[in-house]
């Protein structure tokens, strides 16, 4: 036992770090995944990097190298949230605005009443979002999507970031993410000569 400043006496088990330095302990059976773009330590059971935001499972596969697109099961239900969300937004903005006007129209001098532009419009944005992902209208989102995951792998694996941009250019074709990943190949095969 040790005295702290104080003059109380700290209590701690011989094999666990003390209350100050517990943030560098990792439970020895706690399995951790680490990124390949930026190294950081991430539970088995997260899909994505806390730190980059890229997704783990694809790092995680040893079969294929480029990334599986996201099942359309899994982007229609993400859809349907944001259609849910955003009707909530834009129902409580019409009752917001409903109900000042009513109170106002029901005031002796008139008054003054409140449209709820901002939860309306936000409401209306999700809604819409929502709805191209539920119907898998969103391919533009998609292709945005890897192209910003093979962007964060250039320089990290090329051969991935390759691989990624030629999931791409099959998956769309005849698209601007198309051209843009035909681009960004010819960019890094010329810079690896």
């Amino acid at each position: 036992m040790q005295q702290d400043r104080l003059g109380g006496t700290e209590v701690r088990p011989q094999n666990r770090p003390s209350i100050l330095s517990r943030r560098h302990y990792c439970d020895p059976r706690t399995k951790m995944n680490k990124c390949a773009y930026c190294g950081k330590e991430n539970d088995d059971e997260s899909p994505n990097c806390v730190g980059c935001g890229l997704s783990l499972v694809a790092q995680s596969s040893e079969a294929p190298s480029a990334p599986v697109l996201a099942s359309k099961t899994q982007r229609q239900i993400d859809g349907q949230r944001l259609m849910r969300n955003g009707g909530l937004w834009f129902a409580g903005g019409m009752v917001v605005t409903v109900v000042s006007y009513v109170l106002a129209s029901d005031s002796p001098r008139g008054g003054h009443y409140f449209v709820a532009y901002g939860a309306l419009i936000v409401g209306l944005v999700q809604f819409l979002r929502g709805r191209a992902m539920a119907s898998g209208d969103d391919s533009g989102l998609e292709a945005k999507e890897l192209l910003n995951q093979a962007a964060r792998l250039e320089g990290v694996d090329r051969a991935k970031a390759i691989a990624i941009y030629a999931e791409i250019i099959k998956s769309f074709p005849n698209t601007r993410a198309s051209a843009e990943a035909q681009r960004n190949i010819q960019t890094l095969r010329s810079h690896q000569a």
